[in-house]
């Protein structure tokens, strides 16, 4: 997750994709943003609206029209690090892992702002 005002980040990492980890991490999101009204902006993967989630109160899921990923701000973070990835070669699924974690543990907030700071988004969000 990421603010595109500040570059401020949070991400997690899980071995599968479902709705049980989803609800996970924006329970712990939810915990280390209490006191604000978090908006994420969602693309449309069914285990981003299944009806078992439970979502916190102080999130709001805004979910983006289908084939727009540039309405999602955190693509582009991922976009600059797949290019950063581009051509290496990984001798296991671990040292992958390793590599992605090392890369966003060191992405700086301007770097992040840069990135992510749609005109457009800003201007919604305000």
């Amino acid at each position: 997750m990421v603010e595109p005002k500040t570059g401020e980040n949070f991400f997690m990492e899980f071995n599968t994709v479902d709705s049980a980890c989803f609800e996970a991490f924006l329970n712990s999101f939810s915990k280390q943003y209490p006191d604000f009204m978090n908006i994420i902006i969602l693309d449309n993967a069914s285990f981003h609206k299944s009806k078992k989630i439970n979502i916190p109160e102080n999130i709001f899921l805004l979910f983006q029209p289908p084939y727009s990923p540039e309405l999602n701000p955190t693509e582009r973070i991922w976009l600059h690090l797949k290019n950063q990835l581009a051509w290496k070669t990984f001798k296991s699924l671990k040292s992958i892992k390793k590599n992605v974690y090392e890369l966003i543990i060191n992405l700086e907030n301007s770097v992040i702002k840069s990135l992510s700071n749609y005109e457009y988004i800003v201007k919604c969000l305000n």
